[in-house]
């Protein structure tokens, strides 16, 4: 009898471990399958409707606010953009560089 009530002790024992893990697989499952859906919905959907803008010097106003942030002014509407001020410092540096070799040539 002994060894029965050993073999059913393990038994249960090994069902209960089941069960646990059953769980968090479970769990682990619906979280990689919610990253997946909403990175895959992001790339199908929002990207693709981003679309590159060129806009003409003549255009638009260029200005940076007290916080150094580049502000793109359209002048028909007024309508305006905000960049981050790296994105300003970054063009304020090709625009400088590109006059520095027009003089320099």
């Amino acid at each position: 009898m002994d060894g029965k009530n050993t073999l059913h002790a393990a038994f249960e024992y090994f069902k209960n471990v089941a069960n646990r893990l059953g769980s968090i697989i479970v769990i682990a499952a619906a979280m990689v399958i919610g990253f997946l859906i909403g990175y895959y919905y992001w790339l199908m959907f929002v990207k693709t409707t981003e679309q590159k803008e060129t806009i003409k010097i003549s255009a638009v106003s260029i200005a940076v606010n007290d916080r150094g942030e580049l502000m793109i002014i359209d002048r028909k509407n007024g309508v305006y953009s905000i960049y981050q001020d790296s994105v300003g410092q970054e063009i304020f540096n090709i625009y400088a560089t590109k006059k520095y070799n027009q003089v320099v040539k």
